[in-house]
């Protein structure tokens, strides 16, 4: 099955929202030892799993999506929640932060080594709204990062209460319903 999960905010984040989530991210699903993805693989219970937040100038969306054996599905959805409940619990720790920090200014570190990475990062906003952003400030606003930040702006996306659940399988919709159900007692 492959599954997508969308979450929206009826706003644009700010720059240090986004980079809050950009962390948020990478301790849920950006490594073999992240919350949701490493927890999931140890137990062999899925392939790929990410999480990803996009910005657009009415809304912003949180997204997580993969792909997972039927018969594991329910058992991955599990650890979605179970993780995402300690996130707006609270639960980052300094641990996590300065791990993901440290992650994020090595890719920084490494970010512009070719014309294509210096071009990917500036084309996003200049495109969008002609802001040009500034490659120095970024280990500045990458150390800036709080856990209340993180915490916060999860917990904005929630509140919304604006998602959606879809996935591509061979499975009867009781599947689907049943990961549904996990999902929405998050909010």
């Amino acid at each position: 099955m492959t599954f997508g999960w969308s979450m929206m905010i009826p706003r644009e984040l700010s720059d240090e929202e986004v980079t809050a989530m950009n962390a948020l991210n990478h301790i849920l699903t950006g490594t073999m030892s992240s919350r949701i993805f490493g927890a999931a693989r140890k137990k062999g219970l899925a392939y790929g799993i990410f999480s990803d937040t996009s910005i657009g100038f009415y809304d912003s969306a949180w997204d997580f999506g993969g792909q997972v054996n039927v018969e594991t599905a329910e058992k991955l959805f599990d650890i979605i929640v179970r993780e995402l409940k300690k996130v707006l619990a609270g639960s980052i720790s300094e641990e996590d932060l300065e791990s993901v920090k440290s992650y994020s200014l090595g890719r920084y570190q490494m970010g512009a080594q070719t014309v294509g990475q210096i071009s990917n990062f500036y084309v996003g906003r200049y495109f969008a709204d002609d802001f040009v952003r500034d490659y120095a400030a970024v280990p500045d606003s990458i150390l800036a990062v709080t856990p209340d930040q993180l915490i916060e702006t999860a917990r904005q996306f929630f509140a919304s209460n604006t998602w959606t659940l879809a996935a591509v399988t061979s499975e009867e919709k009781e599947l689907l319903t049943k990961l549904y159900d996990k999902l929405d007692k998050l909010f």
